[in-house]
């Protein structure tokens, strides 16, 4: 801001230290107890008559909460996608398009196929012939379902080309911030014969 530039906004942690007056020793303070607040602060030039930069005015707002909800937020997001892909059942999730955008553990070891390798795949690529149809319709419907709606899914069976696996599978909508289905996650059993 003192170089003339537009507002400048950053971020900028402090350890809060609280002093227990009742601890307080002859030589100085006692630290009760120690957090780190988190604040937003804007800086804009302070000009005088002259267009001469004399100083900045700041604004600042506490966004402790707001920084801590964040984190607790992606600590939750990568601990369901540990669950995921770690999980003892089939796991994937198909984008609008049937793009496939997860593959868990599970699945990478019975067909073979590496996450890596099916990621951005067209799920189609690797459904029987037999039950193509029938699965895209199923997922098809659950991209259509609102509100109560999602909470209820058909169970529908899944069997990959060139491989001895039949999945019997429930689908769970995945859904944005604004509640509109994003994607769809398939979890199942093995029921191969």
């Amino acid at each position: 801001a003192l170089q003339g530039k537009p507002p400048y906004t950053t971020q900028i942690r402090f350890k809060k230290t609280e002093i227990d007056i009742n601890d307080q020793q002859l030589d100085g303070k006692s630290e009760k107890d120690e957090e780190i607040i988190s604040m937003a602060f804007s800086a804009t030039p302070l000009r005088n008559a002259f267009g001469e930069i004399t100083g900045a005015v700041c604004v600042g707002q506490d966004v402790t909460e707001l920084t801590q909800q964040r984190h607790e937020a992606q600590a939750v997001a990568a601990g369901l996608n540990k669950l995921i892909e770690d999980a003892a059942v089939p796991m994937f999730e198909v984008s609008l398009e049937m793009l496939i955008v997860d593959w868990n553990a599970w699945l990478a070891k019975k067909t073979d196929k590496t996450k890596a390798e099916v990621l951005g795949t067209k799920l189609q690529t690797f459904l029987a012939s037999e039950c193509q149809a029938e699965v895209l319709r199923h997922l098809a419907a659950e991209f259509r379902k609102e509100g109560f709606e999602r909470d209820c899914s058909d169970r529908f069976e899944v069997s990959f080309e060139g491989f001895k696996l039949t999945l019997l599978m429930n689908a769970v909508p995945r859904t944005d911030r604004h509640g509109r289905t994003v994607s769809i996650i398939c979890v199942g059993q093995d029921i191969t014969k």
